[in-house]
């Protein structure tokens, strides 16, 4: 006996059973159940970025480069419909390429500005610093130079 799902038998002589009906149907119930959810989601609140680099200082013209990728990036991303339906945001912080206000800068994006991950540092040690900082705030840091 050979079942519907048979691949000798053609694509035009197969037959739908009851029970693949059933549960197509079940699952478009759970998709229109789970949907409202997901739709209020989109379109929400932004995702905010923060990013933390020297724009004054030795370093500007690094951490102003930077910056200013990252916005190049930024424009690209919310031209596509942002990130999962939001829109991106870049909230930036001068860390003047010093480690203690670099670090201090994170805790105020992640407390104050409630970003939702952090990026930036041009220097190994504002980037080891602003890592660990940003672990033990549990959130996401993305090292982009530390050199």
């Amino acid at each position: 006996m050979t079942s519907s799902n048979d691949s000798s038998i053609p694509a035009s002589k197969r037959t739908i059973s009851r029970r693949s009906v059933l549960a197509s149907s079940v699952a478009a119930g759970l998709v229109t159940a789970v949907s409202p959810p997901i739709i209020k989601a989109l379109g929400a609140e932004p995702v905010k970025l923060g990013w933390i680099d020297p724009f004054t200082g030795t370093y500007a013209a690094l951490g102003t480069s930077q910056l200013n990728g990252a916005k190049m990036a930024m424009a690209e991303i919310n031209k596509k419909g942002g990130i999962i339906g939001r829109e991106l945001q870049i909230v930036a912080e001068d860390s003047a390429a010093n480690v203690g206000q670099a670090t201090e800068k994170l805790n105020k994006l992640v407390d104050q500005q409630k970003v939702n991950f952090t990026a930036g540092g041009v220097s190994s040690a504002e980037a080891s610093a602003m890592s660990h900082a940003a672990n033990l705030k549990n959130v996401l840091y993305l090292a982009v130079g530390g050199h």
